[in-house]
């Protein structure tokens, strides 16, 4: 794509500014500007978000991806029904329900709820159930969820 042609509007430098680019400094004054357009016209405006404001915008929409990530891992089927329903045995296993629920915790939302609350120890201790086959594609998800929950721990900490 072609580059745009624009003056800085702090000090007036010819910008040469690649058509993919939103952002960027001035390479003569370093002031923060931003491509904008409207109507088919493109201009600078000065970039008044702060680094701060940046990175928690950033942050967020990364923690929005990794729950609409964890949300499809979630309902993740097996034997076309979700993954979870396929464990409520191993709840009780783990302790996540009582053993007589087992029997009665059929109901998709019951189940999925519980799969929801789960800690991340209770999930290390289904993965540990099923890593003694390598191939368990049940082991392999279980992970995936536990890793996106992490990621998204370790960002809602920040």
């Amino acid at each position: 794509m072609p580059n745009i042609l624009l003056s800085c509007t702090n000090c007036g430098a010819q910008l040469s500014i690649p058509d993919t680019v939103q952002r960027f400094a001035c390479e003569q004054c370093g002031t923060p500007l931003r491509l904008e357009r409207s109507g088919g016209i493109a201009y600078l405006a000065e970039d008044t978000e702060t680094a701060q404001q940046m990175a928690s915008r950033v942050r967020e929409a990364e923690l929005a991806h990794l729950r609409r990530e964890l949300e499809r891992e979630i309902q993740f089927q097996m034997l076309d029904v979700p993954a979870y329903q396929l464990l409520r045995y191993d709840f009780v296993k783990i302790g996540a329900i009582k053993g007589w629920e087992a029997t009665f915790a059929r109901g998709q939302e019951r189940l999925e709820k519980v799969f929801r609350n789960l800690t991340l120890e209770q999930l290390q201790k289904l993965i540990d159930l099923y890593n003694a086959n390598p191939q368990s594609p049940t082991a392999a998800w279980l992970k995936r969820v536990k890793a996106l929950r992490e990621k998204i721990r370790e960002l809602e900490r920040e």
